[in-house]
């Protein structure tokens, strides 16, 4: 997949936490955006599960403090990580060229 990881913030405070995530995970070697539109949250869930993005993570003020987030996948199937967890999972299935991320 050409994108990875989406990063969607729920609020503009939110914005540049998933800014700083995305350049985090760019430097794992992870192909990540942010999705800053001022749509609404299900709105622009429904649209990465659409261009089939494989990880979505929606960041709000729970996921700031704990640095733990609830990750989608494009089924819709919600999983709860570390930020050293997800990008093991995600390097994991890069290196095994699986044709799937899910």
């Amino acid at each position: 997949a050409p994108v990875q990881v989406e990063l969607i913030p729920v609020a503009d405070r939110h914005k540049n936490f998933a800014t700083e995530l995305k350049d985090r995970l760019l430097e794992e070697g992870i192909r990540a955006e942010v999705d800053n539109r001022d749509e609404k949250i299900g709105y622009r869930i429904r649209e990465a599960q659409l261009n089939k993005i494989p990880y979505m993570l929606v960041l709000g003020d729970k996921e700031m403090e704990s640095n733990n987030f609830q990750v989608r996948n494009r089924n819709n199937e919600q999983s709860n990580y570390s930020y050293e967890e997800f990008v093991d999972l995600v390097k994991q299935k890069i290196n095994s060229k699986s044709n799937t991320l899910d």
